[in-house]
């Protein structure tokens, strides 16, 4: 059995344990000393703020301006992309200044689909997909975060710590999760980004138009 002290009860979500024994030696009485990584490494790095941050991210915001992507922005603390969907758009962001409560800063990766709200309905629609994306090869992306309900409706969220930063990372994650919203608006809905970008870009900009012209 190997156990960790780190995982707080506020991460358990009232679930037990899932232990084994190895095959030869059998229950391992003390903890390998790797179990300790987040306190010993990973948590005191990201007490500093956001590695993140920097002209690396600002460049990303520009950079995912062009098609498929309907709308992008960016600054040196966080991107917004949004992407076709067949009635809103997906929204990709990832932002800097949220804080981790065990693992400190680093990088909040989020994929909000215009989907779902924060209920029971919206959960197991998030557990389908953790499934859906566990269980086959489908999807063009890594699974490294997990869908979930939120306030914004159905979400993936996935967190980089300090420890991990470098400039590549913030732009293979905002692939990856293109690449998870085109899987969902293609494979789920049956929408071509490739025929409906530009109509999307086309609605975009007229709601965004409506909006500026009921301004007071």
């Amino acid at each position: 059995v190997i156990t960790t002290s780190w995982l707080g009860d506020e991460f358990r979500a009232g679930l037990t344990n899932a232990v084994s024994h190895h095959p030869a030696s059998g229950e391992r009485l003390l903890a390998d000393e790797m179990l300790e990584i987040v306190d010993l490494a990973i948590r005191p790095m990201g007490q500093s703020a956001s590695r993140y941050v920097g002209a690396a991210m600002d460049k990303l915001g520009k950079d995912l301006q062009q098609p498929p992507c309907i709308f992008a922005s960016g600054s040196e603390t966080g991107v917004s992309a949004e992407y076709p969907h067949p009635k809103q758009s997906y929204l990709l962001r990832l932002l800097t200044e949220d804080k981790h409560p065990r693992l400190g800063h680093g990088m909040l990766a989020m994929l909000h689909l215009p989907e779902g709200k924060n209920d029971a309905e919206t959960a197991r629609a998030a557990l389908s997909l953790n499934t859906r994306e566990i269980e086959s090869e489908e999807t063009p992306a890594h699974f490294l975060g997990s869908w979930c309900a939120g306030v914004a409706g159905l979400t993936f969220v996935s967190f980089y710590p300090n420890a991990m930063a470098n400039d590549g990372l913030p732009v293979s994650v905002a692939l990856n999760l293109a690449r998870r919203a085109r899987w969902h608006c293609e494979n789920l809905h049956g929408f071509s980004w490739a025929e409906n970008s530009t109509s999307c870009a086309e609605r975009y900009l007229a709601c965004l138009m409506e909006l500026g012209l009921k301004k007071p």
